[in-house]
């Protein structure tokens, strides 16, 4: 086009994208601690509890499960929705975040510490469980929508976003770590096989309080989601002048106005002085004089946005084709790991010959066995997939880390296939492999749900509450036909347990690859036809900019930069990016 080399000439665009400290940055990451430190006995244990523990009915243990995850699937949207409504002197995601919070601590206990009678019946038990599993669900669910909607609605920075999901999905990873080992000293030191699944569950809940204590006191939301509606109309008003003026001159976008910058300044200090920014980090800053327009309209573009926001609603995100390709592949993700995770004590039990203690309690080769795998797991969060992103560019990052994904995954499960009680010992080393994959896949799907929400921070609670409910949904379901089968049927288990997760992981690769090809295309027909039609559109401005403010935050002429002079890993975010 004829823009192309004319903005490739020009110089970058620095603007703010957040208030965000390096202390608000880490502390996003406790936010899901005690949901994760809770899910990690649930996923792991909860079954193999319910059906060798206690000695449930297996079809009963499938219908418990099933219960939980449509509560959890029926929760999720309708928390999204009503969090996206909601207006507090909090902000809209913390008071959901407070009373999943209680919810969880409390259903969660009373699972393990069960209040029947030591004579309860069948039906008794059923009906028990499946409500605390109900309840425990909801309560999961309202704090995982509200924490992930969290994220867009305190940051339009695109690279900070993905830096964040990384931080939690490590804090995932070290909850399962800390729920495992704790398990592993637990039921070796731990005769009684009830006993043991009570110090379990409260050790995990008084953690997970204390996580949640600190995220709630370092990550305000009202604090922090403040200006950003104002950075975003000044990034937008930015993105049209800069459009505009690469059309109709060869002047350079990024002159310094001396009078715009200091207006901006003070307007930046005004809006933010709550947030104490750092002055001479402002001082020191070149803004762009573009920036003048956009400062002094910034009330009436605020305006304009609040009425436009009211627009956004469930229907708006159901018209985005993004939303349907990637709620699929997060929900064979989800499927792959949930699945695996769940089975895998009954495989390491029923194939490979692990016994219980003399009194009947787990056997601690399996949580070692999932402990491994989640050190796998923290080992691509903290080196592996760096290394993969630095190595990819922009355009085909997710495909890539869903395509080694599935390689690791499949290293990891095939050869599942050939052990045996003589030959069991390699499920460990298997075990490693397969967590790479699947902290692989779980970064992938978490950076798919930002790119649909994008710059729609405060409307996008729906979004992750609809990739939950597909989540839980197909899970419980999977899980009501293949668990009662699972649990006592070996040859099932030989079969399943090797074969399925990497099948599931190559519908997540197909679906995102399926959507690149398309967006190609689409791509290319509108290169032709703006090509074809340049003439015209050089009469319509507002035409010619209107897809570009759509997606203002990822126009390739911003810098982001960071109110603070913090850094992480020695560079500045919003420095170099693109």
């Amino acid at each position: 086009m004829a823009d192309k080399s004319e903005n490739q000439k020009t110089e970058k665009i620095q603007v703010y994208g957040d208030d965000l400290k390096i202390t608000n940055i880490w502390s996003y990451g406790f936010g899901h601690f005690m949901n994760d430190i809770c899910a990690s006995s649930w996923f792991f244990l909860l079954s193999y509890y319910l059906i060798q523990i206690i000695q449930i009915d297996k079809h009963d243990a499938s219908y418990i499960l099933l219960a939980g995850q449509i509560a959890d699937a029926i929760a999720t949207p309708i928390v999204g929705i009503l969090s996206d409504k909601t207006e507090t002197r909090f902000g809209k995601r913390t008071p959901w975040y407070f009373c999943g919070t209680i919810l969880v601590s409390i259903s969660f206990t009373l699972i393990f510490f069960s209040l029947l009678p030591d004579d309860a019946g069948p039906t008794t038990k059923l009906i028990y469980y499946s409500v605390f599993a109900s309840l425990f669900n909801i309560g999961w669910a309202s704090v995982q929508v509200s924490h992930m909607a969290l994220l867009p609605s305190i940051t339009l920075n695109k690279k900070k976003k993905d830096f964040m999901t990384r931080i939690r999905t490590g804090f995932t990873f070290l909850a399962q770590t800390l729920t495992l080992l704790l398990s592993v000293v637990i039921f070796k030191l731990v005769p009684n096989k009830i006993l043991q699944y009570k110090v379990l569950a409260g050790t995990s809940i008084v953690l997970g309080i204390i996580f949640s204590v600190v995220f709630l006191r370092l990550c305000k939301e009202n604090v922090l989601s403040k200006n950003i509606a104002m950075y975003y109309e000044n990034i937008k008003n930015v993105v049209s002048e800069s459009i505009n003026k690469s059309k109709n001159s060869n002047s350079n976008i990024n002159t310094v106005n001396s009078a715009s910058e200091t207006n901006l300044k003070a307007n930046l200090l005004s809006a933010s002085n709550s947030n104490q920014l750092n002055t001479k980090s402002i001082e020191n800053i070149q803004v762009s004089s573009d920036f003048e327009q956009s400062n002094n309209n910034n009330k009436k573009n605020n305006n304009n946005n609040d009425e436009k926001s009211e627009e956004i609603n469930w229907i708006y995100w159901m018209k985005k084709p993004d939303f349907y390709y990637y709620i699929i592949v997060y929900m064979f993700v989800r499927l792959s790991i949930n699945i695996t995770s769940t089975i895998i004590p009954f495989f390491m039990e029923l194939v490979l010959g692990y016994q219980k203690t003399e009194d009947g309690g787990t056997p601690y080769e399996i949580t070692v066995c999932l402990l491994i795998s989640t050190l796998g797991s923290i080992f691509n969060s903290i080196f592996l997939q760096k290394f993969i992103e630095g190595k990819s560019n922009t355009g085909n990052k997710r495909i890539v880390l869903i395509i080694i994904a599935n390689i690791f995954v499949a290293l990891g499960c095939i050869p599942l296939y050939f052990l045996s009680e003589n030959l069991a010992y390699p499920i460990y080393f298997l075990g490693f492999i397969w967590g790479i994959g699947f902290s692989q896949g779980l970064s992938c799907v978490s950076s798919l749900i930002n790119d649909v929400v994008g710059s729609k921070g405060s409307k996008g609670a729906f979004v992750y509450g609809a990739f939950s409910f597909a989540d839980k949904l197909s899970c419980g379901i999977v899980l009501l036909f293949y668990l009662p089968i699972a649990s006592e049927n070996k040859d099932v288990l030989r079969i399943s347990i090797p074969f399925f997760p990497v099948v599931a992981l190559l519908f997540a690769v197909l679906f995102v690859w399926l959507r690149r090809v398309i967006k190609g295309i689409d791509g290319k027909r509108t290169y032709k036809k703006f090509d074809s039609d340049q003439e015209n559109v050089a009469k319509r401005p507002n035409e010619q900019i209107s897809n570009q403010e759509k997606n203002c935050i990822d126009y390739s002429n911003l810098t982001f930069i960071t109110n603070h002079d913090e850094s992480i890993n020695g560079q500045k975010f919003g420095q170099n990016q693109k």
